[in-house]
């Protein structure tokens, strides 16, 4: 793809030389001779592992490579290929390089830092009145983003959260000045059951267990059966009426309870993540009309960070952000 940074920032390497990397809303980038000059490797070897890194398909090379204008010493501007940072630090680990763990490092919080003033800038643009809700939602992304050092894909997935949330705020206060509340919401056709949700997370322990990346308490239910209890919230009723009637509020407070009261010894934000998206496809919410994810995994795995680093008195927070990105 064919990019335009939005800024560059210098990044000094030992030995007093600099290298210019640019960066946009997601992510830094450099080329292949930077790359070269930062991991102080003979070109060809820095080619042989991008080339491996595509060729075992680690990275699909269309999402992490675009080109930039460069202008080269004749004076020339040339389209020149820059590779995002999860093909430098995945180059990196193959070459075992220090210098690579600094970037990395420096990075992350560059993009952290870029990421929270990007938003800060544009929060001017938005209507003013109702602002202090999102200024908590920014206050929390600010927190998680600064308690853990995330690759590329996660700090995009949080930006994503947050953008996507402010648009549908700003769409939803022209409807309603007062209240924050979906227009439009979908009515279950579909009940998750405490014996079917085991099943799931079962299958979920298998097949992870076996990769040896989890504890052997993983998926196993503490002894008062608070994930019977957490379905039997989800689905109660008051006076013939749910307590929450539509998917996008059930699914919401789904991934919220899993992942803040912990029904499980282990593995209460992956299963929590499993049984959301499981209840939004067996409603029909999982993917838009034009077969997209309606939350991809990127954004996943940001309001599952988001939510379990949250205060809990910021739950309504939390549950109105999740059902206007489902919604």
């Amino acid at each position: 793809m064919t990019a335009q940074s939005n800024s560059i920032v210098i990044y000094e390497l030992a030995r007093g030389k600099e290298i210019s990397v640019p960066i946009d809303d997601e992510t830094v980038w450099l080329s292949l001779d930077q790359m070269t000059d930062l991991f102080d490797r003979d070109k060809s070897v820095i080619s042989r592992h991008i080339k491996n890194v595509f060729d075992e398909k680690e990275l699909e090379r269309d999402s992490v490579v675009a080109k930039y204008a460069t202008t080269a010493k004749d004076g020339k501007v040339y389209k020149v290929d820059y590779y995002n940072l999860d093909v430098i630090i995945s180059v990196g680990y193959r070459v075992k390089s220090l210098r690579g763990t600094q970037f990395r490092i420096w990075a992350t919080k560059t993009l952290r830092q870029h990421i929270l003033g990007g938003f800060t800038i544009n929060k001017s643009r938005l209507i003013t009145k109702g602002i202090d809700e999102l200024e908590r939602a920014v206050n929390l992304v600010r927190s998680t983003i600064s308690k853990n050092m995330l690759r590329s894909g996660e700090a995009k997935g949080i930006l994503k959260v947050i953008s996507d949330y402010a648009h549908s705020w700003v769409l939803l206060h022209k409807y309603d000045e007062n209240r924050l509340e979906l227009q439009d919401t979908t009515k279950p056709k579909y009940t998750l059951e405490y014996e079917e949700a085991l099943i799931a997370i079962s299958h979920l322990s298998e097949k992870i267990t076996a990769k040896k990346v989890v504890s052997k308490f993983f998926g196993m239910e503490r002894d008062d059966h608070g994930l019977e209890r957490l379905l039997g919230t989800i689905n109660q009723t008051y006076d013939g009426q749910e307590l929450y009637q539509s998917v996008e509020e059930k699914s919401a407070h789904l991934l919220y309870f899993m992942i803040k009261d912990h029904p499980l010894i282990d593995g209460n934000k992956r299963s929590g993540a499993l049984l959301f998206i499981h209840y939004l496809a067996q409603n029909g919410l999982l993917f838009k009309k034009n077969g997209e994810r309606s939350i991809n995994d990127n954004t996943l795995v940001a309001l599952a960070l988001l939510i379990a680093e949250s205060d809990p008195r910021d739950k309504d927070l939390l549950i109105k952000l999740t059902t206007n990105l489902v919604g």
